[in-house]
């Protein structure tokens, strides 16, 4: 054996085979471009017909108009929350700003009486997420500052996007005064002083707000600051507004004195996200005063939520709370039942399908202990084998009602316990409801519920307490809950000790009664708790969003590229021609795009296959061969694709070069033209490769390697 023999026997050789031959492949049109959702052209709203495409239309328009409708309402609880928490916060500076003393201001700097520049230092706090909004607020404020839009107010907005340096900030300020004169520039920008003595004689005032001061050059910070104080000095009509993010005192020394002393500097705390988000979690997440007009949160939800609330700014969590709502009425056919308004739903027969498959209705018979709810759920699934509509609609009332009454019975634990801490608790446990929220549920067992004993054991400084206090004023207390119709769950009939001894309860005559009354209180808390168990109630679906929206969240906002990509090029059925072909119905199964695609999938996919089975290093000639190779029948291939270049000349009108190489191909006289082209399709696939990063180029020019991601 040569030396030449031996190099060529240690290729490696890579070997495609079809899983079955062409005239065998199991075309199926559900199991190729089969999605849940199918477009339809009857309507412009942006939902998908569900059940396959056997939705009613007029369903799918309920389903829209219910998201708007119930998402507005949401909407406009977080805007009158923001409008509240905003109100007069901006006030101070705007009267530091525009109604400062004089006098006051030359007294500050005896040595050298001039004009000091006013600045103020707003500090928009440590979440980054929440500046934009806090800057927009500072920006409108500025900007409507005379209380009325008349255009007295030039604001100019700088950030190191697009000003990192003096001169870009200075044009930037420039282009900004000129605007507002309404005219444009057709030669050198005029003198920054010269305009800003125009604004004076127009009786306008220019603020330069400074968006992320922390993130500017200190030398570009400085020399404008200069700039604009001198530019003051002529005209008393310029104000300087820095929005920062880390604490004053280290921002202080970022500047020079000598700078500091051309200024009349205050710093204002503008940030009240921490108040915002607070009450706007508490109105959204828990909705204790609604009922169908917004979703249920699963309690596992809402602890997600609270734990990540230092790290979500409230921009950040409306975009969670619209995609929750948007996915749920978007993807859940039987959202449509969340009404009070029965009218012009139509209920077909895919329905009554969806209702036996629904996870929490086969979730009961393997999970509850109530022999009733399980002999309910039998006659149920049987109600739907035989089509009885009169019992359906029972089975159903009755969990809508369950749905329904979780927010009472929320709610009325809420306020149970709110009512106790006032009563007995001069300082405070929990400040909000969803601090007491969070007490209540941060260590339920979900698996056991009737286990969670200890589970109400925050309480016990109370409960300290009311052993401790006067009879009457205990006994007032027993007078006000036993007269309030939403403590009623207190008092409901029952086989157990607690609520025979809630049925009779009477005044306290001793203290010992106190502690009895504690014992069997802690005893209805615990089967409160277990009334507030999601996790096995039929139809939850209908209504409620839990735990698994997390992984939604996680994808929509930050995307696992790598498994997207892969699952992309591992199963193109779910990408390819779904957007032409979204309607089952009108796939033509022998048409040119489906044989093309049963020959021919984009080289990308056909390439990423072998690239899979490749080691780490792989021989570029190899790559290109065994790609080459896997294209067996390419006069058919090249047929088609002549086929879809014809369809094309004729709406075009347009001559195609290809179109003479695919025929010379057909007519097996090119077979160096059929070279170039799979060529031509085999270093696109490459480079396609390459810039999805799944490859990079190797030690030498013969092969690439494959580019392992990691922590992706």
């Amino acid at each position: 054996m040569s030396f030449n023999d031996f190099i060529d026997s240690q290729k490696i050789i890579y070997e495609l085979k079809k899983d079955v031959e062409e005239s065998d492949y199991p075309y199926d049109c559900k199991t190729l471009y089969y999605q849940e959702g199918v477009p339809t052209r009857q309507t412009d709203i942006p939902f998908v017909r569900l059940l396959q495409g056997k939705e009613p239309i007029s369903n799918m328009k309920r389903r829209y108009k219910l998201y708007k409708k119930n998402w507005s309402r949401q909407l406009s609880v977080i805007n009158e929350i923001l409008a509240n928490t905003d109100r007069e916060k901006f006030e101070e500076l705007g009267r530091f700003l525009y109604e400062h003393n004089e006098e006051g201001d030359d007294d500050r700097c005896e040595l050298m009486p001039c004009w000091h520049l006013p600045c103020g230092l707003v500090n928009l706090g440590s979440n980054i997420s929440n500046h934009r909004r806090l800057l927009n607020q500072v920006y409108d404020f500025l900007v409507m500052s005379d209380g009325q839009s008349n255009g007295q107010t030039v604001v100019s907005r700088l950030n190191t996007a697009v000003c990192s340096s003096i001169s870009a900030c200075l044009k930037t300020i420039s282009f900004d005064i000129i605007g507002s004169f309404g005219k444009s520039i057709n030669q050198k920008l005029p003198d920054l002083e010269d305009l800003i003595l125009q604004l004076s004689k127009k009786q306008q005032r220019l603020v330069v707000l400074i968006e992320d001061a922390d993130s500017l050059p200190t030398s570009t910070l400085t020399q404008l600051l200069k700039t604009l104080w001198h530019c003051s000095t002529v005209s008393h009509n310029v104000y300087v507004v820095i929005g920062i993010s880390t604490p004053l005192i280290i921002f202080q020394e970022k500047i020079p004195r000598l700078v500091l002393n051309f200024l009349r500097t205050r710093h204002f705390r503008i940030d009240n996200s921490n108040e915002a988000i607070g009450q706007i979690m508490g109105n959204l997440l828990l909705n204790i005063n609604d009922t169908y007009n917004s979703l249920i949160f699963e309690p596992r939800l809402i602890l997600y939520f609270l734990q990540r609330k230092s790290d979500i700014g409230i921009s950040q969590f409306y975009d969670y709370m619209k995609l929750i709502y948007m996915n749920h009425y978007f993807s859940q056919p039987l959202s449509i039942l969340w009404t009070d308004d029965f009218s012009g739903i139509d209920l077909t027969d895919d329905y009554f399908d969806v209702f036996k498959r629904l996870p929490s209705v086969r979730a009961v018979n393997d999970h509850t202990t109530d022999h009733q709810e399980n002999d309910d759920c039998q006659r149920f699934l049987h109600d739907v084998a035989t089509e009885n509509e009169t019992g359906i609609g029972w089975f159903l009332r009755l969990n809508l009602n369950k749905l329904i009454n979780w927010r009472f019975n929320l709610k009325n634990l809420i306020d149970f316990l709110n009512f106790m801490q006032t009563s007995f608790y001069d300082l405070k446990l929990w400040r909000t409801n969803l601090d007491l929220f969070q007490l209540i549920f941060e260590n339920y067992d979900y698996e056991n519920v009737h286990n969670n004993v200890a589970n109400f054991d925050f309480l016990k400084p109370i409960y300290l307490n009311m052993k401790n206090i006067e009879l009457s004023v205990f006994n007032s207390f027993l007078d006000t809950i036993q007269s309030d119709q939403q403590f009623d769950f207190l008092f409901q009939k029952g086989d157990n000790a607690a609520d025979t001894y809630f049925q009779s309860l009477k005044h306290a005559e001793s203290h010992k009664e106190v502690e009895k009354f504690n014992r069997y209180l802690n005893e209805k808390l615990i089967h409160q708790l277990v009334e507030l168990n999601l996790d096995h109630q039929p139809f939850k679906e209908i209504c409620c969003a839990g735990l698994q929206v997390t992984g939604l969240l996680q994808t929509a906002f930050n995307p696992p590229v790598r498994d997207i990509t892969i699952g992309a090029l591992l199963d193109s059925k779910s990408y390819l021609l779904n957007s032409a072909h979204s309607d089952l119905s009108q796939l033509d199964r022998q048409g040119d795009d489906v044989q093309l695609y049963k020959l021919f999938e984009p080289s990308m996919i056909e390439m990423f296959r072998i690239y899979r089975e490749a080691g780490v290093m792989i021989n570029i000639y190899d790559f290109y061969k065994v790609f080459r190779s896997g294209l067996s029948d390419k006069k058919r291939l090249c047929q088609l694709m002549l086929n879809k270049l014809e369809v094309k000349r004729q709406r075009t009108k347009e001559d195609n070069v290809n179109m003479d190489t695919l025929q010379g191909i057909i007519e097996g006289d090119s077979e160096k033209e059929w070279d170039k082209l799979t060529l031509s399709w085999f270093l696109k696939g490459l480079v396609e490769l390459e810039l999805a990063g799944m490859i990079k180029e190797g030690r030498n020019s013969e092969n690439v390697e494959k580019l392992v991601w990691k922590d992706v």
